[in-house]
C-alpha cells in the first residue's frame, strides 16, 4: 500500500551516458493535508504494548499490517528507531550503555501535583525545581533542594585586610549561615547588632560604603491558595498554604529516560472506515506536480548533475 503509492524515479546510470534506472523515489515526502485533522480528531487512543511494532498493531486492528503506515502517519512518527518505545531489555541496555553506573543518580527534582480543597489543581505535576550539579549534599537521604535568594547590604565602616568582623548600615534579613561573596565559602557566623562576624579572614581592605551582596540557600517552598470564597465578587476569606520539599519527588536518569520512554506509547488509531480515505489521500499527496520533468508513463526524471 504505502510503498506501492511512492512514484517512481529515473536516475542517470552513471556507467552509461544516456541511461536511466527506474526506482522508487524514497526521498519523495508529503504533509498532510488539513482534512487529516478530521481523521485524527476522531481517532481512537492506544496504548502501545512491549514487543509490539506498526504492523503488528495494523494486523491486530484492521486485520492486514499493510495498514502499519496510517498509525505512522496520522502521530507523525517518521523514525521508529527513536519515536517508537523501546521494549523493557531494549529500555535496560540503551540505560547501562548510556549511564552506566549513573543511571540511578538524581538528575532532578520536581514537584508533585497539589489540589486544594475543591480538587483545584494549584501546582501542577512535573516543575523541575532543581537539577542535580554533582554536590555532595544533593545525594543525602534527606536532602532538600535549595533556593537561593540575595540581599545587598553596605559596609558602613572601614574593615582592615584580615578581618573577621565587619559592621553593617543594616542587618536586616540576615541570618547566621549566609554567604558572602567577599571569598569563597565565607559565611556568617554570628551578628551583634549591626555587626557580623564571619569564619574566615577577609581578603583585602573594605572601605566605608562597600557593597556586599549576601547569599542564602533555603530550602524549597511555595505558597499556594487552598480555598478562596466570594460574596457578591468580594473575597470574604483567603487560605493560603504552603508546599514544601517534602512533597517534592526525585526523578533518577533512570526514572526519566523511562518516563520519556512511556510517553512514546500514547498513540492515537485512525477508523477503520477511514483507512481507504488516507490511501487516497496518500497517493494524491505523492504525485508529481508539472514542475518536474515527467515522462509519459510518469516516471520523474532526475535533474542532470
Amino acid at each position: 500500500m504505502y510503498f506501492d503509492s511512492i512514484p517512481n524515479f529515473l536516475y542517470p546510470d552513471f556507467k552509461v551516458a544516456g541511461k536511466y534506472k527506474l526506482s522508487k523515489n524514497i526521498f519523495r515526502k508529503v504533509r498532510t493535508r488539513d482534512s487529516f485533522n478530521a481523521i485524527y480528531a476522531s481517532s481512537t487512543p492506544y496504548t502501545i504494548q512491549d514487543q509490539e511494532t506498526p504492523d503488528s498493531i495494523a494486523y491486530k486492528e484492521y486485520g492486514n499490517s499493510e495498514w502499519f503506515w496510517t498509525i505512522l502517519v496520522l502521530n507523525n512518527i517518521v523514525d521508529t528507531n527513536s519515536m517508537w518505545p523501546l521494549t523493557s531489555d531494549e529500555f535496560d541496555r540503551f540505560i547501562d550503555k548510556k549511564y552506566g553506573a549513573d543511571q540511578n543518580k538524581p538528575r532532578h527534582w520536581e514537584t508533585t501535583e497539589i489540589r486544594d480543597s475543591k480538587n483545584n489543581v494549584v501546582i501542577d505535576a512535573g516543575i523541575i525545581v532543581e537539577m542535580y550539579q554533582g554536590f555532595l549534599q544533593q545525594l543525602q537521604t534527606n536532602y532538600a533542594p535549595k533556593i537561593k535568594k540575595e540581599y545587598i547590604k553596605y559596609v558602613s565602616q572601614y574593615s582592615a585586610k584580615g578581618s573577621t568582623t565587619i559592621t553593617l548600615g543594616s542587618v536586616e534579613n540576615l541570618m547566621v549561615g549566609d554567604i558572602l561573596d567577599i571569598q569563597s565559602s565565607t559565611k556568617i557566623t554570628q551578628i551583634n547588632g549591626n555587626t557580623i562576624t564571619i569564619d574566615k579572614p577577609t581578603e583585602y581592605e573594605l572601605f566605608p560604603e562597600y557593597t556586599i551582596k549576601f547569599l542564602r540557600y533555603e530550602n524549597w517552598t511555595r505558597k499556594y491558595i487552598y480555598n478562596i470564597e466570594k460574596t457578591n465578587g468580594v473575597i470574604t476569606s483567603r487560605v493560603e498554604r504552603v508546599a514544601t520539599a517534602d512533597t517534592l519527588v526525585k526523578v533518577t536518569y533512570r526514572d526519566y529516560e523511562y518516563a520519556l520512554n512511556e510517553l512514546k506509547r500514547e498513540i492515537k488509531l485512525p477508523r477503520s472506515n477511514y483507512l481507504s480515505l488516507m490511501e487516497k489521500e496518500l497517493i494524491d499527496l505523492m504525485k508529481y506536480d508539472t514542475t518536474y520533468k515527467i515522462t509519459q508513463e510518469g516516471y520523474r526524471i532526475s535533474e542532470e548533475v
